[in-house]
């Protein structure tokens, strides 16, 4: 085991290609994994591969539950070199909820909250190859939600510009070093917000499914989240309700207006009166 970092070291001061090097990267990852079970180094090397190796490759590894932790780690890796498709967010929101991590949660949901904060989205020294990290040992804490719009991104190789630990772009030699490997075309950023809002929604977490609905405008989502939780906010869903475009509040008062009037008849009267005689603001 202690010659894959030997031959790393030797392929970095040989100017190998770097595709090449990252091929030793996942080799010696896939021998932590295999023959050591060494779960926790493994997933580190398997994060050095990071836009060359495609993430699905890892992923497959790691899904036993037993193996969240490490997953967990992979896709944060993911999220903070910017590989994070919308798919990949909502999986490690996912990971968040089965773990109850709700201080996690909190950082990505609600970024906001901590600018400026402690350990702002910083990684711990993990030394110049990787080491094991155990469950409580993650400080890393990652950055918001992007809201921006996904990208359709290229890579070359797999890599879209430099990632550390003394990478540096290269056009790879022989892209056919392995299958998982190559140019990559994918859709970057955002978030499943249909996804995501339901994960967070059943787990409990209605608070995060809010925000996240209320950042994307998913508005027939935040009302749902608003009036299916077990104590509903009658009042919080008209006053969005009210807040929204005149098109758009006469649809959701159309399908929630019935369960309004029930709770909140003068509010709810008053909003549908506004919006059949033209006052509606």
């Amino acid at each position: 085991m202690k010659l894959f970092p030997v031959a790393i070291k030797l392929a970095y001061s040989c100017n190998y290609p770097l595709a090449q090097i990252m091929e030793i990267y996942r080799r010696y990852a896939d021998h932590l994994y295999e023959k050591k079970r060494a779960y926790d180094e493994s997933v580190q090397q398997y994060i050095h591969t990071i836009g060359y190796l495609d993430p699905s490759y890892v992923i497959a590894r790691f899904l036993d539950p037993q193996r969240i932790h490490n997953l967990t780690v992979y896709l944060e890796a993911l999220h903070r070199q910017g590989h994070a498709t919308a798919a990949l967010t909502t999986f490690l929101l996912n990971c968040y909820t089965k773990l109850k991590d709700t201080a996690r949660l909190d950082r990505l949901v609600f970024p906001e909250r901590y600018v400026g904060g402690e350990g702002e989205g910083e990684e711990g020294e993990e030394g110049e190859e990787g080491g094991e990290r155990g469950e409580g040992s993650r400080p890393y804490l990652p950055a918001g939600l992007s809201l921006l719009p996904a990208e359709e991104v290229e890579t070359v190789g797999g890599m879209e510009g430099e990632q550390g630990g003394g990478k540096e772009r290269q056009e790879p030699e022989g892209e056919s070093l392995n299958t998982a490997m190559g140019r990559v075309r994918r859709r970057r950023g955002g978030v499943d917000v249909q996804a995501a809002v339901s994960i967070l929604k059943e787990a409990g977490y209605f608070e995060h499914a809010l925000e996240i609905a209320r950042k994307y405008r998913a508005h027939e989502w935040y009302l749902r989240v608003q009036l299916e939780k077990p104590s509903p906010s009658y009042r919080d869903a008209l006053a969005y309700i009210t807040s929204l475009s005149f098109p758009d509040a006469a649809r959701f008062l159309s399908l929630y207006g019935q369960r309004l009037l029930a709770v909140l008849p003068e509010e709810t009267t008053g909003t549908l009166l506004a919006l059949c005689t033209g006052r509606f603001p």
